[in-house]
């Protein structure tokens, strides 16, 4: 069983990620020729910390392949504005996630150049699920993407 991690976040504060964002992930690891999936993570800005409580799973509108993933459902959004809206505006939109087809997956150039045209202004979390491990990363609009080591 997947457990909570904390990790320093090089920007400032704490990263929690719930280990049911960790099993979500890990559920939709690329084996045998599975095409990548991704979707939304959703969380909490604690001031300088980042607690990350859940992410949604594709949906049968976005479209993948073995080495592309495009989130094109309003599902995302609509489970995000729904989960703010019983939150009492607590938890928000606050980062990407998707897979890759390797052990130990590093953002594609693609990736970076979609988060940096497509992100809010804001420090976004972004995870990226490989066969083994999980890349971590924050994307700042002060300091763009940084990877956060474990």
């Amino acid at each position: 069983m997947l457990q909570d991690r904390v990790i320093l976040n090089p920007i400032g504060g704490y990263i929690l990620i719930r280990s049911r964002v960790f099993e979500t992930l890990k559920s939709y690891t690329q084996t045998g020729n599975r095409p990548e999936a991704g979707g939304i993570l959703l969380g909490s800005y604690r001031g300088v910390h980042l607690e990350i409580t859940d992410a949604t799973t594709p949906f049968p509108t976005d479209k993948s392949s073995r080495n592309h993933f495009n989130r094109l459902s309003k599902g995302h959004q609509e489970y995000a504005e729904q989960i703010w809206s019983t939150s009492s505006r607590l938890v928000t939109y606050i980062g990407e996630w998707h897979t890759h087809p390797i052990p130990s997956p590093n953002p594609s150039h693609q990736d970076v150049i979609s988060w940096t045209r497509d992100l809010p202004s804001r420090n976004m979390l972004l995870l990226i699920q490989g066969l083994s491990d999980v890349y971590i990363g924050i994307h700042s609009p002060t300091t763009g993407l940084i990877s956060v080591p474990e």
